[in-house]
């Protein structure tokens, strides 16, 4: 089976890698190890370039996936999937790269940035709801985290009100201000089951995330009715430009 390392859960904040090509799959480039997160959890994957070394050869990867690798049973844990490989999917021609080609992978940190700025947000989201709602984690029933933006539905027969999203949004204001650190924790029977830590709430969740709060900007949020018992709460950032020098 061939894995990728996955060099983002050792830093999150890596923008790129040397790396090996262990298998090419239609228009797909696979390296042993990579700083390009995978689509997972409602998050877009990675963009960016490969780089053949010494050669000045390089291709767009317009998406990153997670190829088969085994399946995690844990307690109290979402299954996931862990020890795969991940695809590097490329729209033009790579009939350049060839396995055992020495490349280097590097992502598309703006659009990164986005990402891990609205996932971590949606976080604190889902979390100050909880405060009314105690039970509308479990209600979840999809998400979708992008650079731009980030939405959550759940299925709930009570509607979110005005006031509800006021609330939220100015406790929301206030833990920024108060640059609340966020922590990622591993599982200890895993390293790539993943915890989510901030101001003592926890969720599995191993996506990408700020290390602290400070880092979100000014949040919009709104509500929609999706239909009879689906909700959806969408949530845009304000870019804080400090971001991008986090990434080295």
């Amino acid at each position: 089976m061939n894995i990728t390392k996955k060099l983002y859960y050792d830093d999150v904040f890596l923008s790129k890698c040397v790396a090996s090509i262990i298998d090419i799959k239609d228009n797909a480039i696979i390296t042993d190890q990579t700083v390009a997160f995978p689509e997972g959890g409602g998050q877009d994957g990675d963009t960016g370039v490969i780089s053949k070394l010494d050669s000045g050869i390089s291709v767009v990867f317009s998406d990153t996936q997670k190829g088969l690798g085994k399946t995690l049973f844990l307690e109290n844990f979402p299954t996931i999937n862990v020890n795969c490989p991940v695809l590097h999917i490329c729209q033009d021609d790579i009939s350049d790269f060839k396995i055992g080609d020495k490349i280097q992978v590097e992502i598309d940190i703006n659009k990164r940035a986005g990402v891990t700025i609205h996932h971590t947000g949606l976080h604190v989201l889902i979390m100050l709801l909880e405060k009314n709602r105690p039970d509308i984690y479990k209600s979840i029933k999809g998400c979708h985290i992008s650079a731009s933006s980030a939405r959550v539905d759940f299925k709930i027969e009570n509607k979110i009100s005005p006031e509800e999203i006021l609330q939220v949004t100015e406790e929301l204001n206030g833990m920024v201000n108060r640059d609340i650190p966020v922590v990622i924790s591993a599982h200890s029977d895993e390293p790539e089951a993943r915890y989510w830590i901030c101001d003592n709430v926890s969720y599995p969740c191993g996506g990408t995330h700020l290390p602290s709060l400070a880092y979100l900007g000014v949040p919009s949020i709104k509500r929609k009715s999706k239909s009879k018992g689906l909700q959806r709460i969408m949530v845009e950032f304000s870019r804080n430009s400090d971001i991008l020098t986090l990434y080295s």
